[in-house]
């Protein structure tokens, strides 16, 4: 029994070292933007050239999540729902011009971060690039409450 445990530990170890390198690999370098949805601020990384995003909770947010987690042995999962993150990356589409835009998928990489597929019209206004400087005006890219996380590492 204790050998079925070990494998069972290893296999969640592995799974959760799979999704965070997915999210290095992909998302690394990329700015980060703050959208207010589903009451929590939320950080976004978006890859407009590959119509792709990740949504991951706010620092604080995912702490306490990590927090609780630990604290109950991982027997609660206290992820928000796949819904918030959806209106997280609905809020941040309209932000930035996209409003034509649909969400097509989303899907857990790895707690609390999800990867958001989104597709846009044919004809659609889609040169809006929300990479402006992470310390702009523009009040999707705020980032002034959380400066050293300008990029996901």
């Amino acid at each position: 029994m204790p050998k079925l445990i070990l494998i069972a530990v290893l296999s969640i170890l592995l799974a959760g070292c799979a999704g965070m390198g997915y999210a290095l690999d992909n998302y690394s370098g990329v700015p980060v933007y703050h959208v207010q949805a589903a009451g929590d601020t939320w950080r976004v990384f978006d890859k407009p050239d590959e119509s792709r995003m990740m949504v991951t909770s706010s620092v604080g947010a995912a702490m306490a999540q990590g927090l609780g987690r630990g604290l109950l042995l991982n027997a609660v999962d206290n992820t928000p729902p796949e819904p918030q993150f959806r209106q997280a990356a609905r809020q941040y589409l309209d932000a930035t011009n996209r409003e034509e835009c649909e969400i097509a998928d989303a899907y857990l990489i790895i707690t609390p971060q999800f990867e958001v597929i989104y597709e846009c019209p044919e004809g659609a206004d889609t040169d809006v690039t929300p990479y402006s400087e992470p310390h702009s005006t523009d009040p999707v890219a705020d980032t002034s409450s959380q400066d050293t996380y300008d990029a996901y590492e």
